[in-house]
């Protein structure tokens, strides 16, 4: 019950934020703060879907906190980076093939 009313309260900040179009860059640790915070009770939540809400409500005040995403600084251009960055990672090579016992080339 508890964090259904926290959730209700960060959803009514975050709606009145973007419908009043007060966007303020001295107040990006606030907003990184709130992210943090709904990255948390997503973590904490069984629930599918109160989990999706959390995770779209915390990439929205990432995205507040560092600009439009068109810019490249939002939530999706640091997980491409982050994605690109351990895709470009050398791979180990996988351990010789072994023949079972009893078996030789």
């Amino acid at each position: 019950m508890r964090r259904e009313r926290f959730v209700n309260i960060l959803l009514d900040k975050l709606v009145q934020l973007v419908c009043n179009g007060i966007v303020m860059t001295d107040r990006s640790d606030e907003y990184r703060k709130a992210a943090a915070d709904c990255l948390a009770l997503a973590r904490s939540t069984i629930s599918v879907g109160t989990r999706a809400s959390l995770l779209l409500m915390a990439q929205k005040w990432f995205d507040m906190a560092n600009g439009p995403p068109s810019t490249g600084n939002g939530f999706d251009g640091g997980l491409r980076g982050f994605n690109d960055e351990q895709m470009s990672k050398p791979q180990p090579a996988p351990p010789p093939e072994r023949l079972p016992r009893g078996y030789s080339w």
